[in-house]
């Protein structure tokens, strides 16, 4: 996450109106700092990224997505449970980010 935020926020030659998306997919649970994924998550935001929260699986924590979504939760927030589920639901996910409309995946948290 420290590395696309860094791309992000210091490419200059991005168009001005450009939206600022970030997509993380994890497994639900932090394998840095816990306090590191929160500090990475809120500058993202504070930086006007849209940070969208991936959880794929069944052991997901709901708090480290949380940490790293953008608000509200049920829209930046989505857990599904496989990555079979993520390649259904793409074409959804793409059109959230580009168009900003909300469809419901499998659940919104």
């Amino acid at each position: 996450m420290r590395l696309a935020y860094r791309h992000v926020l210091k490419n200059r030659n991005l168009r001005k109106n450009a939206k600022k998306v970030m997509i993380v997919m994890t497994d639900g649970e932090s394998n840095t700092d816990r306090q590191l994924t929160h500090y990475q998550g809120s500058g993202a935001r504070s930086h006007g990224v849209n940070m969208f929260s991936i959880g794929i699986g069944e052991r997901i924590d709901i708090n480290v997505m949380r940490e790293i979504a953008s608000r509200p939760y049920y829209y930046f927030v989505r857990i599904l449970d496989d990555y079979g589920a993520l390649m259904r639901h793409s074409v959804h996910l793409i059109h959230d980010i580009l168009v900003g409309e909300s469809y419901k995946l499998s659940c919104y948290c």
